[in-house]
Parts: C-alpha cells; sequence; structure tokens
C-alpha cells in the first residue's frame, strides 16, 4: 500500500497510534526495570521450598565463588513458600552445574521475577550482616510466613553471599493494612531475632537496591 495514497487524516491517526503504542511499550520497559521484573544481568532458578531442597542449595551456595542471591518467598495468600537462586548471567552456567550435581528435584529457570508489593498497600523493610557460615546455617524452614494469609500480602527473606564478605540480610513485607503487615513480620523476623536486624534509615533507597535488576552486580562491586 502506498502510504501517499491514504487520506492525510488517516494518515495522521496511523502516526498518532503508533507513536502511542511506542509510548507504551517504552513505559512498560521503564516500569519492568524499575521494578526488578525482569533481572536484566541475571538469571534465576525456582523451585518450591521443601527441607531437600534447602539443603541442595546450601551445598550448592557453599561450592560458588560467585555472587548469589537465595530467596525465600510468599507472593500472596495460599502459596507455599518458593525459593529462587540468583547469580549474574555470566556466572550462570556455574550456577546450573552446581545444580544439576546437587538438585534432584526438578527446577525452573526464570528470567521474569516475582512480585509481592501491592498497588496501595503498606510495606516494611528490615536488614542486618551476618558471617557467611551462620547465614549458610539459618534453618529456612523456621522463617514462618503463614500469616501470609490474605489477599494483597507477601513477604521475601533475601541473602546476598559474596566471596569473603558477610552476608547481607534483607526482608521485605507487604500488606494491605499495617495491623495485618505487623503480624507478618512479628512472625517471619523472628528466626533472625537478636542478629542486630533493623529497619534501614532510608527505607526508599534500600528498597530500590532490592529491586534493581542489577543488584547482585552491585552487591559484589
Amino acid at each position: 500500500m502506498n502510504l501517499l495514497s491514504i487520506p492525510f487524516p488517516f494518515l495522521v491517526i496511523i502516526i498518532v497510534a503508533l507513536f502511542f503504542v511506542l509510548s507504551v511499550i517504552f513505559v512498560a520497559e521503564k516500569i519492568r526495570k524499575n521494578l526488578g521484573l525482569g533481572r536484566v544481568n541475571s538469571s534465576m532458578i525456582r523451585m518450591p521450598y521443601s527441607k531437600s531442597v534447602e539443603e541442595a542449595l546450601k551445598q550448592v551456595i557453599a561450592e560458588t565463588n560467585f555472587p548469589v542471591a537465595l530467596d525465600i518467598v510468599v507472593e500472596h495468600i495460599g502459596k507455599i513458600p518458593d525459593v529462587y537462586i540468583t547469580t549474574e548471567k555470566k556466572y550462570f552456567s556455574r550456577l546450573i552445574k552446581l545444580a544439576e550435581r546437587h538438585i534432584s528435584g526438578k527446577y525452573e529457570l526464570r528470567e521474569e521475577d516475582y512480585l509481592i508489593f501491592h498497588h496501595g498497600g503498606e510495606t516494611q523493610a528490615l536488614t542486618c550482616e551476618l558471617e557467611r557460615d551462620d547465614a549458610l546455617k539459618t534453618d529456612l524452614s523456621a522463617i514462618d510466613m503463614s500469616e501470609v494469609n490474605e489477599i494483597g500480602e507477601g513477604a521475601v527473606v533475601r541473602m546476598v553471599f559474596v566471596p569473603h564478605r558477610k552476608t547481607n540480610i534483607y526482608m521485605f513485607f507487604s500488606a494491605p493494612s499495617q495491623f495485618q503487615l505487623r503480624e507478618i513480620v512479628e512472625k517471619a523476623a523472628a528466626t533472625f531475632k537478636g542478629k542486630g536486624c533493623r529497619v534501614p534509615k532510608n527505607r526508599e533507597v534500600t528498597m530500590a537496591e532490592f529491586n534493581s535488576p542489577d543488584f547482585l552486580y552491585k552487591a559484589a562491586k
């Protein structure tokens, strides 16, 4: 079809429509990156939590000499915890080899991130540091996320392991109200009681770091 043969008003409509579609794509991509919904420079392995999975993943982490993150996540009501292990893409093939050696069950390779934050809800963050060996001794089954039992609630505990450094612990919680949020935080954070966990001075900065697609790269710098 010759564009010159299209009446000018229709041509304007087509151009405006194309501009609108491209704008939507651009904005969606920007939101996706800002929320960490696609980890641009990292890839993930996801599997449902079980004690055998926990032991296998701890063995994987113990043998890594590159940065990895271990996330324990409940995204919404009625969902058992999922476990994610993440590393930068340049190390992902090495992580897969370790996973194949130690993980006997099924696991899923993921690019798209989970999402526990819901528009209009309340959020809380806690952070602390543990020695690497102490972090690996943490009983993940004791992290009680059972209070995530209403629509709009979610919780995640992330451990960032970087060789020859202390392990950073990030805990984020989301709920429709402050009352629901307190119930979730009290139970889920109890495992780390006495470990020096605290509310970060600047929650927005901490959340931005947590959601950054490059969080592992930044943690290793």
